[in-house]
């Protein structure tokens, strides 16, 4: 016979492995409001390949989340809804022929195929709820062109707005 507490234990650990997997679920009103913002973005897709890396950059004014936050958020949800996401980091040319420290050069350096360049517009808000946000895919391979973008905005919190962000980046990738 299992004693009482390995039998606590066991539903313990049961019950902890049934919740884990409902954690990132959408709920059905979720869902609803994802597929009404979806519906109203128009996607331009001009030959995107979405099996090479994607790098997230926000710009613009993020509020209080800061940009770097904001990229953190996109790649976790890009990643999740299928994409490959790459990183970038800024380099700056601090001194010149003279030695002196001034800021000659500042350049991104980034580690993917596409830039998914997303700019924040509207008023500041702590949780970005609001703000129209605009996405530009650029083709780091061609020259920087531009091969894709579309719009959407966001009206909720900021958890509900990283819940909508998986269907809305897994209809950019059904566009093709």
């Amino acid at each position: 016979m299992v004693k009482t507490y390995e039998m606590k234990k066991l539903l313990f650990f049961t019950i902890i492995i049934l919740c884990s997997f409902n954690i990132n679920s959408q709920t059905p009103k979720e869902l609803r409001k994802a597929n009404k913002i979806i519906s109203t973005i128009n996607f331009v897709n001009r030959g995107i390949d979405f099996n090479k890396t994607f790098v997230p950059i926000c710009k613009g004014e993020w509020g209080l989340v800061g940009n770097r936050a904001a990229e953190a958020i996109y790649s976790e949800k890009m990643f999740a809804a299928g994409l490959e996401v790459g990183t970038y980091h800024t380099e700056k040319t601090a001194k010149d022929a003279s030695n002196r420290e001034i800021n000659l050069k500042t350049s991104n350096i980034v580690s993917g195929d596409y830039t998914f360049e997303v700019t924040a517009g509207g008023f500041k808000s702590i949780a970005g709820a609001g703000q129209m946000k605009n996405v530009v895919i650029k083709d780091l391979n061609n020259n920087n062109k531009m091969v894709g973008s579309f719009s959407f905005k966001l009206i909720a919190s900021t958890a509900q707005n990283q819940n909508i962000l998986i269907p809305i980046f897994k209809a950019f990738i059904e566009s093709k």
